[in-house]
Formats: C-alpha cells, sequence, structure tokens
C-alpha cells in the first residue's frame, strides 16, 4: 500500500512567476493560505516512519521543487512531478483538481493507496487494516444533505450527480445494510441514515466527510475516467479549480455507493481543525502533544494571518517537536 502527498513550495521563485502571471481576479483557490509553507512538512516523514513503518513507496507529487532537506535518494521516496503524470494539456496547472484526479496514471502507484494532504499529520499508530481489509476500503457509511449556502457544496453536487446515474440510496442500503446502520457509527449518525432513507426527492443523498487520510484505489479512477470522461475532463481543463467540478471524493462517494468498503469508526482515526483567527493555539497545540488520535488535519483558515498566524504556526510546531524531534531517514 502506497501513500501520495502532494506539496507546493510558494516562496519558489518560478513557481511564483508562473502562478501571479496566469491568476486573475476571477480565480478560485488562490488564497494565500491554500499555498503557504508552515515549515513542518519533516514531520510529515517523521510521523510516517515512526507510526506506518509498513508503507511500500511514498510518492510526493510536486510542481518541480524539493524541500532542500529532503532526501531524494530514501528507497521508499518516488519523486513525482506533474509533468511525469499528469497530460500535456492540462499544464501547466494551479488546479488541486487536476493533480488529484490523475494519479492512476503514476507509474508504480500501488491499486490501493492513501491520499493524503499535506495538513494531514499521523499522530499516533495505524495499521494497513486501518486503510484496507481484504480489498475494500475502509471508511463510515453516513449520508448527509447538500445544505446549498456553502460554495463547496457545488462540488459536493457535481460529484453525487455522478453518483446518481448508477445508484440509488435504497438500492445501495438493501445491498448491503449493515455498512450503513452499524453499532460502529453511534447512535447519531444511524438514526441519520435513518431519517434520509426515506426522503424520495434525492436519487442519492452526499456521504458525510472526514477531511482525512483517504484511502483509494487506482482501478476506481480508472472507471471514473472511463464512464465520466467528459466530467473528469472538464475538472481538469481550468488552471485553476472550479467549484462546480468534480474532486477526487467522487472516487470515495463511488465505492461508498457500491459497498465497496468496511464499517469502521472515523471518528477514532483523527480530527480536524479549521484554524481561523478565533482559534485556540493551546488547544490544537495540547491535541497533537497529548496525541489524542492517530491523526489530525490543521485546515489553514485565509483570515488566519500576520501575528496569529505566527502564534499558531509556532504552537503546532513546537507540539510536533514534542512527539517526534527525532529526524526520519527521509530527512539528510
Amino acid at each position: 500500500m502506497d501513500f501520495i502527498i502532494p506539496w507546493v513550495d510558494d516562496n519558489d521563485p518560478a513557481w511564483r512567476k508562473e502562478y501571479l502571471k496566469r491568476k486573475n481576479g476571477e480565480s478560485l483557490g488562490t488564497e494565500e493560505s491554500r499555498f503557504r509553507d508552515w515549515d513542518n512538512l519533516q514531520y510529515w516523514f517523521r510521523g510516517v516512519e515512526k507510526f506506518t513503518p509498513w508503507v511500500n513507496k511514498i510518492h510526493f507529487v510536486t510542481w518541480g521543487h524539493l524541500p532542500k532537506w529532503l532526501n531524494i535518494n530514501h528507497p521508499k521516496l518516488n519523486i513525482v512531478n506533474h509533468t511525469d503524470y499528469i497530460p500535456k494539456e492540462y499544464l501547466p496547472t494551479f488546479n488541486s483538481r487536476t493533480i488529484d484526479l490523475n494519479y492512476h496514471r503514476i507509474e508504480e502507484l500501488s491499486e490501493e493507496y492513501v491520499l493524503f494532504n499535506d495538513d494531514v499529520f499521523l499522530l499516533d499508530f495505524l495499521k494497513k487494516e486501518d486503510f484496507f481489509k481484504n480489498g475494500k476500503m475502509r471508511d463510515m457509511g453516513v449520508f448527509d444533505i447538500i445544505v446549498g449556502w456553502r460554495d463547496y457544496d457545488h462540488t459536493i453536487l457535481s460529484g453525487i450527480s455522478v453518483i446518481t446515474k448508477y445508484f440509488s440510496k435504497t438500492g445501495t442500503v438493501r445491498q448491503k445494510p449493515f455498512n450503513w446502520f452499524n453499532l460502529k457509527y453511534g447512535f447519531f449518525n444511524n438514526i441519520t441514515n435513518l431519517g434520509i432513507l426515506p426522503i424520495k426527492r434525492y436519487g442519492h443523498p452526499s456521504f458525510k466527510e472526514f477531511h482525512l487520510a483517504q484511502p483509494a484505489r487506482k482501478s476506481t479512477l480508472n472507471l471514473l475516467w472511463d464512464k465520466e470522461f467528459e466530467k473528469m475532463h472538464s475538472a481538469c481543463q481550468p488552471e485553476f479549480r472550479d467549484l462546480h467540478s468534480v474532486n477526487h471524493f467522487v472516487q470515495r462517494y463511488y465505492d461508498l455507493a457500491s459497498n465497496n468498503f468496511l464499517p469502521i469508526d472515523m471518528r477514532k482515526r483523527g480530527s480536524y481543525f479549521r484554524l481561523k483567527h478565533n482559534s485556540d493555539p493551546k488547544l490544537v497545540a495540547d491535541f497533537i502533544r497529548k496525541q489524542k488520535k492517530p491523526m489530525v488535519c490543521l485546515n489553514d483558515y485565509p483570515d488566519l494571518d500576520g501575528e496569529l498566524y505566527t502564534r499558531m504556526k509556532d504552537s503546532v510546531n513546537n507540539a510536533f517537536e514534542c512527539i517526534l524531534p527525532e529526524k526520519s531517514s527521509f530527512e539528510l
């Protein structure tokens, strides 16, 4: 089983020149918080080496730049440039959807892989079986409703429109009811599924998202390109992301709706933090230092800037240093 992690160095002059040349006032996903480096990627590698030593290979996806401290000759490390796997017609790109939706083209990528972002860190031990078991991803079959007031809901709707073509929620639940009503999910999530199931106006509802490292299968991505080429193609064409296009979660939706998963309590796997101007640095640091769950997602928000950003960054990185003080073999 492989890991994939995309990374960008927003201080690279060549990248920034290209980025500013193509960016305009209407470009989406261009907030500084989407690209700025928190100077803590080394802790991602330390966490992987310590807590998931069983990983087969790490595919490090980059525009072309690399951290100065990275041991590029590590036997488990595969440096992947955008030009190595993304079709030329989609390049250059600053669109995360283009980067994510073409991972099946990476040479040597295993069928089963785990997709990280550089804001998702390992804090404690996890087993292979926490991500895949018997060829099926481990996930949580919990429905959700698209509320419609968030910009991101357009993306969810685009992905669910694909699922609705091939599955119905009643058919999905009837096929494997214990994937959707399971003691591991807890009372509230089971009640949620029970309440959404009878609503007839949904061909297929959306799914609860957890914003953690996501298990994925290369064959599912291949299948979606075969079945939904226009959707996938149109998502990859813009240089910057389009909120109305599908993103990588469409492959998770497909595997959930086809019952190609085994239930697990995702709530125990990790937690998600929005790092905003009113976030408490001590709370976040305490979560990391005490290793309260095996994973954490630290989502950088645009309104975290200036002194607040510096305080949060120092607090987070000091906490990582407490639990992962020793260099990994991925560092020079």
